[in-house]
């Protein structure tokens, strides 16, 4: 399974967490790139998960502690008292609406009032995969990450080249790309790229993101593959390895 040093282990520490993520993404959401129905699907993932960890799985697992011991007194209890059975939770019913496992299309799921809607699988994969985005995008300071609870011990840790994102975007003549890069507390990024298979040039040294290309095509209306390199850059010096090598496809 999946997880992320940001995000508390002990369950009820992650009720604690997810509450806040859920009273937070709606402020910072759309700040650092996230359109308005990415963020109502969020909260709904996170209001039915922070409900079955937090009120259903309690319920149940109380349930079930139950009637292990009711199984084992009937079995092997002392004396000739009859027990009656431990009466069970009730709760109101929702219906599910699709396949909630690979043998059932469809259920009706017992559950505490009020049950929010139930929400596809895999809520914690896309609340990852959401914070990677967020933490790339251009409008993410550490003010941000704080409130939201993002960042984790890997944050304090050393990175030996920046992070970085391609999007590429329609700009006046043709299309431009922009570069949006995590420092990790260094001054500055110094930025290379070299098209079609060209040399390596040196495109700028870049201290606040997002870096834009805007550069025109080598060949008028003839699309072309750009590729891009960075390194950290302090005190008037690029210093460390080359980040990976990223390509994007610009047109006219």
């Amino acid at each position: 399974m999946a997880t992320q040093r940001y995000y508390p282990p002990a369950e009820g520490d992650q009720v604690t967490w997810l509450n806040n993520y859920l009273v937070k993404i709606p402020i910072h959401g759309p700040t650092c790139g996230l359109a308005d129905g990415e963020v109502e699907d969020t909260v709904a993932d996170l209001t039915y998960l922070i409900w079955v960890i937090g009120t259903w799985y309690p319920i149940i697992k109380q349930d079930g502690y139950e009637a292990t011991a009711y199984k084992r007194m009937v079995a092997f209890g002392p004396g000739s008292d009859t027990v009656p059975l431990p009466v069970a939770s009730i709760f109101p019913t929702v219906t599910v609406t699709g396949a909630v496992g690979p043998n059932t299309p469809a259920a009706t799921l017992s559950t505490a009032a009020p049950a929010p809607d139930v929400r596809p699988v895999g809520v914690l994969n896309r609340l990852f995969n959401q914070v990677g985005r967020i933490k790339m995008s251009a409008g993410y300071t550490d003010a941000i990450g704080q409130d939201l609870q993002i960042v984790g011990v890997e944050d304090a840790t050393a990175h030996p080249v920046p992070e970085y994102a391609l999007a590429v975007e329609q700009g006046a003549g043709s299309q431009s790309v922009r570069l949006d890069f995590t420092k990790f507390n260094h001054q500055g990024v110094h930025i290379e790229s070299r098209r079609n298979n060209g040399a390596w040039e040196f495109l700028g040294v870049d201290t606040e993101k997002p870096y834009q290309d805007e550069r025109p095509l080598l060949v008028a209306n003839t699309p072309e593959v750009r590729e891009y390199r960075l390194r950290f850059w302090d005190k008037g010096k690029p210093n460390g390895d080359w980040s990976p090598v990223q390509k994007v496809t610009v047109a006219a």
